[in-house]
């Protein structure tokens, strides 16, 4: 019979990672492993754990997403990344879903906890992260973004109890590196969306999205490990919101350039 719960994961060089992903889904029917090319020993650890490994070139995160999804084979799917891992009272939450073949829901929330600064984060703020990972595969509608991809369902949607554990950065390095690479990707996913903006605006909401994670969303209960992930989010907003104030005016400059150029 069909699996009735496939794991997809996308990887690239994610060896010091997708180990303890895996073992936290060894009792799921199917693991599918989509990885973009890694030159480290990726793919042969998932091998190792007994996935099903395939190496395709990447499409971009939403369109990834899509396509680890298609090659599963299981009624159920459960979406995971490589740096994260399914704890055991989520692990036993998911199982009863999929035992049962009872349930109305199309889907299911889980809620993210993410450790960072030598801590974790889970409750409050950018910290309290609900994320729609595991899915009828029959009742999928990606989304396809260019950051921060996410899956929807054709359907009603749940949650389940447990937690969904994230190690997103190694360092204050690593974070701000994936700040700098994250933004360009938002700034272009917004250009392409028609919004606009200035550097004003670009500080604007760089103030905001400090302030309002800090102090409104809670994010000064965890201490300057809270003070620090806020000021590198509003960091990353800032950098965003300028270079698509940049992309803006590189527009205006070409228009302005072609249009004294004709006869």
């Amino acid at each position: 019979s069909p699996p009735r719960l496939s794991v997809a994961m996308m990887t690239f060089n994610e060896e010091a990672n997708i180990s303890r992903a895996l073992s936290s889904v060894f009792w799921a029917d199917e693991v599918v492993v989509l990885d973009s090319g890694s030159d480290d020993r990726t793919r042969e650890i998932a091998r190792a754990a007994g996935a099903n490994v395939w190496q395709e070139e990447w499409r971009g995160f939403g369109a990834q997403r899509a396509r680890s999804l298609e090659l599963c084979s299981g009624l159920w799917v459960l979406a995971l990344d490589a740096d994260e891992a399914v704890s055991p009272r989520l692990a036993a939450s998911i199982r009863s879903v999929v035992q049962s073949g009872s349930t109305t829901k199309h889907g299911f929330e889980l809620e993210r906890h993410s450790f960072h600064l030598g801590r974790w984060f889970g409750s409050r703020g950018w910290h309290r992260d609900r994320v729609l990972r595991l899915v009828r595969r029959d009742q999928v509608v990606p989304v396809e973004k260019a950051v921060h991809e996410r899956i929807d369902v054709a359907g009603s949607v749940g949650r389940l109890a447990g937690p969904l554990l994230h190690w997103p950065y190694r360092d204050l390095a690593h974070h701000m590196e994936k700040m700098a690479a994250y933004s360009d990707l938002k700034a272009r996913q917004l250009r392409a969306s028609g919004r606009g903006a200035s550097p004003a605006s670009a500080v604007a909401r760089s103030l905001w999205r400090c302030v309002s994670g800090y102090v409104f969303e809670g994010g000064f209960l965890y201490g300057w490990p809270g003070l620090a992930a806020d000021l590198l989010g509003a960091h990353g907003t800032l950098l965003a919101y300028l270079k698509l104030a940049e992309y803006a005016e590189g527009s205006e400059r070409r228009e302005s350039s072609s249009s004294v150029a004709r006869p």
